[in-house]
């Protein structure tokens, strides 16, 4: 794995909160999963369930898997602040470790290698290059002129200038050591079920698992950046979306009804797409307008939304995500890794990026979904 790929930080924040079809935990025997177990599994990481109590209320038994779920998403997020300082940690010691080993190659001091090849490489602003800055940034000045600000913006650009020049040759080093991290981030266990609509090869080495609610505008503004993932990485990702219809959007159900209901029609991504990026109030008869434009069974589609066919398979969906921690929308899984939120291309570049070098698949470059 290459080392700028090593410290990503998956940001926690969700953007919205609150659980949807709460439910009472009980002992495993006291539960009865209402739909088939799950078979498939889109990460390594695997766990059996466990019974250990870890209270008794009466005769009720409290066991730690029910104490685990209860605290999925607080455990979740100690656990990726544990592996955030960690990586931040390491990612400090190799670049000491590649500096301390180029210039004992060199024959000379750490110091003296860090000034001829950032310091006398990095350069100086350029009075222009002062200028600009000031009039950009004007405001922020509280009213000083550019004579009395003039050095101070000098050293700030000239330190960012050193700051880039740093960086890029820790990134030569990088690329020319045998720079190997196995430092592994949290995963959680997530499972697929089977017929559940993905897109992609099923043996791509990047699975992306979408929790989602299609009335959630955070979700909506995702949609494009994973549009452009998708773009990207081509036949290297997996996408599966699942629903998790927020409690407080109330036509949030409605929707995931209508989708999986032009699923039985075998359009269940036209209808997905078209939820995202067609307006529209998610009305009942809005949603009947868009299956009449995408050219659905009216009279089947009325009745499957009608009957509400499809309730069990959402409240699973949205189960299993509650189980992981997920209380909020969009939140996504890369390769068992949770990202929460409309994060910007770079913070999914990052995941599956670091993904695949780990399993060394190389990359697309930005933009090309080509090597």
């Amino acid at each position: 794995m290459t080392l700028s790929k090593t410290t990503a930080i998956l940001l926690l924040t969700a953007a919205v909160t609150a659980p949807a079809f709460a439910k009472k935990e009980k002992s495993k025997a006291e539960t009865t999963p209402s739909t088939p177990a799950p078979t498939a599994t889109a990460s390594t990481t695997s766990g059996s369930a466990d019974s250990r109590p870890a209270a008794t209320v009466g005769g009720t038994v409290i066991t730690m898997e029910a104490l685990d779920h209860a605290a999925a998403n607080q455990l979740a997020k100690f656990r990726q602040q544990e592996y955030d300082v960690r990586a931040s940690v390491l990612n400090s010691l190799i670049q000491q470790q590649l500096i301390t080993d180029e210039a004992a190659a060199r024959k000379v001091s750490e110091a003296d290698l860090m000034k001829a090849e950032v310091d006398d490489k990095s350069g100086s602003p350029t009075p222009d290059d002062v200028s600009k800055f000031y009039d950009t940034n004007k405001a922020r000045m509280g009213g000083k002129s550019f004579d009395d600000v003039k050095g101070d913006i000098e050293k700030m650009l000239k330190g960012q200038k050193a700051n880039d020049r740093r960086g890029q040759f820790l990134a030569e080093l990088t690329a020319k050591n045998n720079v190997k991290v196995m430092l592994d981030p949290p995963r959680s266990t997530v499972t697929i079920r089977p017929g559940t609509p993905a897109m992609g090869p099923e043996n791509a080495p990047v699975t992306i698992v979408e929790w989602s609610d299609y009335q959630c505008p955070f979700c909506k503004r995702a949609h494009p950046t994973v549009q452009q993932v998708l773009s990207e990485y081509k036949d290297k990702v997996r996408f599966v979306y699942l629903d998790y219809p927020l409690p407080f959007h109330q036509m949030a159900m409605p929707a995931s009804q209508a989708v999986h209901c032009a699923e039985d029609q075998g359009k269940f991504w036209e209808y997905h797409t078209n939820l995202f990026e067609a307006a529209g109030d998610l009305s009942h008869a809005d949603l009947t307008k868009r299956a009449t434009d995408l050219g659905l069974d009216s009279a089947a589609f009325e009745a499957c939304t009608t009957a509400n066919k499809h309730d069990g398979l959402i409240k699973s969906n949205f189960d299993d995500g509650a189980a992981l921690g997920v209380t909020g929308t969009p939140a996504f899984f890369i390769n068992g890794r949770m990202l929460v939120g409309a994060q910007p291309i770079e913070q999914f570049r990052d995941v599956i990026n670091d993904e695949l070098s780990r399993k060394g698949v190389p990359a697309p470059k930005p933009g090309t979904g080509t090597n």
